[in-house]
């Protein structure tokens, strides 16, 4: 656990610069813009950042109060898991956002695709595996690797917000 302490951390810093950039954007947005995209996107990218932050804090914190191997992996994988489970419903049961969903899900449908299919279950799957034990050894890896593509998907929300705000031909 000791040589992950390095990276969980590395990894909670480079959530905070999401998330920063979240809130810069959304305080240097021009009020006037009102592109649901726009403050969806920096929603996103903020909830995303924030899950990442604490989710990789979460297996240092729980490593000091002596959890190790199995236990800590499936706890520190289980309130991952919650998490991202807590901001999806929050976004899902906002009714505007919903809309959002649908109506963006509509309008490109080969980015919802990929979000989901190649972003997001691939976050939860290995979390799944740790939280069923599946495959012990390999525990460590399954949250790495769900924290970094978590890492990956709020870039991906930061870039789909930055090159919806690039100027349009013709704008």
């Amino acid at each position: 656990m000791e040589q992950d302490i390095d990276l969980f951390l590395s990894i909670a810093e480079m959530a905070g610069v999401f998330v920063a950039f979240g809130a810069l954007i959304s305080v240097a947005r021009d009020r006037t813009d009102q592109d649901p995209l726009q403050l969806r996107g920096v929603i996103g990218v903020v909830m995303i950042g924030l899950v990442v932050l604490v989710a990789a804090l979460l297996p240092v914190a729980l490593a000091r109060y002596g959890l190790t191997g199995r236990a800590l992996w499936g706890w520190s994988s289980g309130g991952f898991l919650l998490l991202i489970w807590v901001a999806i419903s929050r976004l899902l049961l906002d009714p505007e956002h919903g809309e959002w969903m649908k109506g963006d899900a509509r309008s490109h449908p080969a980015i919802t695709v990929f979000f989901w299919i190649f972003l997001e279950a691939p976050i939860q799957i290995p979390l799944a595996l740790a939280i069923l034990g599946v495959a012990p050894a390999l525990a460590p890896a399954f949250y790495v690797t769900a924290l970094v593509l978590y890492l990956l998907e709020a870039a991906f929300v930061l870039a789909r917000l930055v090159f919806s705000r690039a100027p349009r031909a013709g704008r």
